[in-house]
């Protein structure tokens, strides 16, 4: 059905306002903004009067030092020995006194010794053989200067070239040490037993309580004292089965 003629004319009316009225919103809020603008402008321009709005980085100089070159000198000294130096913080000379010069004997002197006794002492001798921590050392004339340590176990002398059966004597630890001047050998022990004076059965038996003790102990040290015991007890039992009479 068509619409009558003044529905449409209504309707067309009504369209009119409504477009109308749009544009007239719009045109109102140009105007408002521009009129904020020119109000809000000039306050902002004046709030910022002075102020950069671009932040340039500092400009430094560069500064070359002078180059200063070392004069060239040449240092001839010789540093003095440390014995010179110290006698700088002496208040009396020192004497220095010749070291004896001491002749290389053409024989093996030897110098056995214990707190207690003291079978030889710058004795002649061939040959000495001691047992020391690192193995067992036979020793002649003119031999190389040494120092070690003996290890319980037996000493034996030959006292002249055509000897066989050579002096035995059985040392729980000591010294043993050969001079660099004129090559004599001295030997010194905590204890001098000749073989033939040990007793094997007794030192079984102190092997065999020395060795339950260490086992027991539960102290470091005690436990040490019993290990010592237990060597020196084994190598008395060594040598008497090895020399002497058990």
């Amino acid at each position: 059905m068509q619409k009558a003629p003044q529905k449409l004319r209504k309707e067309k009316k009504a369209s009119f306002t409504q477009k109308k009225r749009a544009v007239s919103t719009k045109a109102t809020k140009k105007v408002a903004a521009k009129k904020t603008t020119a109000v809000v402008a000039p306050i902002v321009a004046q709030a910022t009067r002075g102020i950069s709005t671009k932040i340039s980085a500092p400009k430094f100089t560069q500064i070359s030092a002078p180059v200063i070159s070392a004069p060239k000198t040449t240092l001839n000294f010789k540093l003095a020995p440390l014995s010179t130096q110290l006698r700088g913080f002496r208040t009396t000379p020192i004497a220095f006194a010749e070291p004896e010069k001491k002749q290389i004997k053409e024989y093996l002197e030897v110098t056995l010794t214990s707190p207690n006794v003291t079978p030889y002492y710058k004795q002649k001798a061939h040959a000495v053989y001691v047992a020391t921590t690192h193995g067992e050392r036979g020793i002649l004339r003119n031999a190389s200067a040494m120092v070690a340590t003996l290890r319980p176990g037996v000493c034996k002398v030959y006292e002249d070239a055509a000897v066989t059966d050579p002096k035995k004597f059985f040392l729980p630890s000591g010294v043993v040490r050969i001079a660099n001047d004129d090559k004599a050998l001295e030997i010194t022990a905590s204890e001098i037993i000749p073989v033939e004076e040990l007793d094997g059965e007794a030192a079984k038996k102190l092997l065999e309580t020395a060795t339950a003790a260490a086992a027991s102990a539960t102290d470091a040290a005690v436990k040490a004292q019993h290990t010592i015991t237990m060597r020196v007890a084994n190598a008395i039992v060594k040598a008497t089965e090895k020399y002497g009479k058990v």
